[in-house]
């Protein structure tokens, strides 16, 4: 009982002490507002803030490639490239490597070979 009522002097000599530790203690990390939470948002802002930078960046190309789309010879040669589209009056001859077609291809609208 005599060490708790010494503990209890030493803190009454020091209140103010504890009293602003355990405001930043509170402060600092235990509610929703304090300096720790704080800095976790600022950086998941400057995180998002770049992301919206890569995303602008990929819209303003995304854009220009519409716009050169609204021009009927490059409609038509990304219909020919991508998509092997052809005028009724040709022939269309494709050539491929053997060793990149045994490879898996991961575009869905590449030839595969025809094996007779």
């Amino acid at each position: 009982m005599k060490s708790l009522s010494s503990i209890w002097k030493h803190l009454r000599r020091l209140k103010y002490v504890v009293v602003l530790a355990f405001i930043i203690l509170i402060d600092g990390f235990v509610d929703e507002n304090s300096f720790w939470n704080a800095r976790l948002r600022r950086e998941r802002i400057a995180l998002l803030q770049t992301e919206l930078q890569v995303l602008r960046q990929k819209y303003e190309e995304d854009t220009r490639r519409y716009e050169l789309l609204g021009q009927r010879h490059e409609l038509e040669r990304v219909a020919r490239e991508r998509y092997h589209m052809k005028r009724a009056d040709e022939d269309v001859f494709v050539i491929y490597d053997a060793e990149k077609a045994r490879q898996p291809q991961t575009d869905s609208t590449a030839y595969m070979p025809i094996e007779r």
